[in-house]
């Protein structure tokens, strides 16, 4: 009996041992720093349209086939894939990474990371490396866009074609440093804000202030090729002050930006741009403008001019899931024999579905002047396009 009693005893010892050792042992790992967790998010917009390009862009005559001609119905994906994680460290600084996959078949053969970049913030404000567009680009304010597709960018381009003599290339945005090349950004603290009624700071409003450096725009892993007569690599500062605020009713968003690109002489330019942005209810209008011009003397005039004025401006009006609005963008460039112009403009709407569902249509027009009357190097057209996406 002494002995079953013995052992029961024994038993109980080592399993509340156990118990506590595990208890323990749970709570030290608890203690332990654990990785960053990483999320998965992202989009996918499927739009198709119909879109028509001057008759004397694509021939001469009826009997030239000499150039390419273009069929009215385009498909265009535009996916993306955001692998996103944060964590707070001990002395206060939220840590966060995030790597942007380009998920599309049109990209399967060039490098598909759109963006990859580790931030800290704190009361310090926000650094940011890796690549990742600039502050001059993130941190601006412009006329609202309107439908499926944008007119800075060089969406247009899948339905209403870009003259390849043309000397705009792509697009002519007002927004400057857009590139995703690793560099280095710094955004101040912002000061001036808002207070609510117990005198604390209104999150997202007060002045601030972004500044980034690009070492090289080359994706290599190579030391930036900048010296001697073949250097060609591309070096960028960048710099913008913005502001927003709610004054009464009104949310008002301004800035202004500067930005150098240092390369070989026909590449280096510079550009100052500005914009504002007034949101009044469910009615918001903007504008952005830019003016760019040749760091290096000599090429004032030439086809390899940088020089460029652009503007645009528009209005959106949103009622519970519908908006609808209304943009317009001009550009023109220095060029041999005179000015190279891009005009376009759009009028555009969406619908929110749910569930991270919305839906969208515009009609736009585009109209490619060049500085010569060569009929290859001038285009313009009208295009009907309509889309959907999905967000994760």
């Amino acid at each position: 009996m002494n002995k079953i009693l013995f052992s029961t005893t024994a038993l109980s010892a080592v399993s509340a041992l156990a118990m506590s050792s595990s208890v323990a042992s749970a709570a030290e790992k608890k203690k332990e720093p654990q990785p960053i967790k990483i999320g998965v998010s992202g989009s996918m917009h499927s739009m198709a349209g119909f879109g028509n390009n001057d008759g004397s862009f694509e021939a001469d005559s009826a009997a030239d086939v000499s150039r390419e001609t273009y069929d009215s119905f385009n498909m265009v994906q535009d996916s993306e894939i955001h692998f996103t994680g944060s964590t707070t460290l001990e002395n206060g600084i939220a840590l966060s990474v995030a790597i942007q996959l380009e998920a599309d078949q049109v990209n399967k053969a060039a490098a598909s990371i759109d963006a990859s970049y580790m931030k800290m913030t704190g009361t310090f404000g926000d650094i940011r490396i890796g690549s990742h567009a600039g502050v001059a680009a993130i941190m601006r304010h412009k006329g609202p866009a309107n439908g499926p597709i944008g007119l800075d960018t060089g969406e247009t381009n899948s339905y209403v074609v870009r003259p390849s003599a043309h000397n705009i290339a792509t697009a002519a945005g007002t927004t400057i440093g857009g590139s995703d090349a690793i560099k280095l950004i710094y955004i101040t603290p912002r000061v001036g804000a808002s207070k609510d009624k117990d005198g604390k700071a209104v999150p997202g409003t007060g002045l601030f202030a972004g500044f980034a450096y690009t070492p090289s725009k080359a994706n290599d892993d190579n030391p930036p090729d900048v010296g001697g007569n073949t250097g060609s690599d591309v070096q960028v500062y960048q710099s913008i002050v913005s502001y927003e605020d709610t004054i009464g009713s009104t949310a008002v968003k301004a800035d202004i930006a500067y930005w150098e690109e240092h390369g070989q002489a026909a590449g280096s330019h510079k550009a100052i741009a500005g914009g504002v942005n007034l949101t009044m209810g469910g009615l918001t209008v903007g504008f952005g403008v830019k003016g760019q011009s040749n760091i290096d003397s000599g090429v004032g005039g030439t086809d390899t001019s940088n020089d460029q004025n652009n503007w645009q401006g528009g209005f959106q009006y949103a009622v519970g899931d519908y908006t609808v609005g209304a943009n317009y963008l001009s550009g023109e460039e220095d060029a041999a024999g005179g000015k190279s112009t891009v005009e376009k403009w759009a009028l555009g709407g969406s619908y929110n579905i749910g569930q991270g569902v919305s839906t969208s249509a515009g009609l736009y027009h585009v109209e490619w002047d060049d500085s010569t009357t060569v009929n290859a190097a001038n285009n313009s057209g009208w295009a009907l396009v309509a889309g959907i996406k999905v967000k994760f």
